[in-house]
């Protein structure tokens, strides 16, 4: 993991803001920074790795899938059925994938609106179940 430096401008000059990767005026934004951002930081890792092994494997078993499909109808039907089947899979992979993506951004902006309190981040950060697979 990288190390990220917040600079607070203050009494002492500027010499932190400098020096930082972030510069903030005053110690009340910290909060902010500190609880939702770095809470989101962490959901998101989790919604990547998650995501990783998921796109893996569905990849990996389209190729399981249509490959017997392929060999089954190319000596039926010339491959053209092949072609139709294979571009269903892609389109259902495109449409998972724009789905979860507008999902993802409009809980981000709802969350952002009516953010909760710091003792329910605080509560999750503990829980740690970004990492976690859940059946809903």
């Amino acid at each position: 993991m990288a190390d990220v430096g917040v600079g607070i401008c203050g009494w002492e000059g500027r010499q932190a803001v400098m020096a930082s990767d972030f510069a903030m005026g005053q110690f009340r934004f910290l909060k902010r920074l500190l609880l939702v951002h770095g809470h989101w930081n962490y959901q998101h890792l989790g919604y990547v790795v998650l995501y990783n092994f998921y796109c893996n494997a569905v990849f990996v078993l389209i190729l399981f899938w249509t490959n017997p499909v392929k060999f089954l109808y190319r000596f039926i039907c010339f491959g053209l059925l092949v072609h139709i089947m294979h571009s269903i899979y892609w389109l259902t992979i495109l449409l998972i994938i724009i789905v979860a993506l507008l999902f993802r951004f409009l809980f981000k902006v709802i969350h952002e609106i009516f953010w909760p309190s710091d003792i329910q981040i605080a509560r999750d950060i503990k829980r740690s179940d970004s990492f976690e697979v859940k059946a809903r």
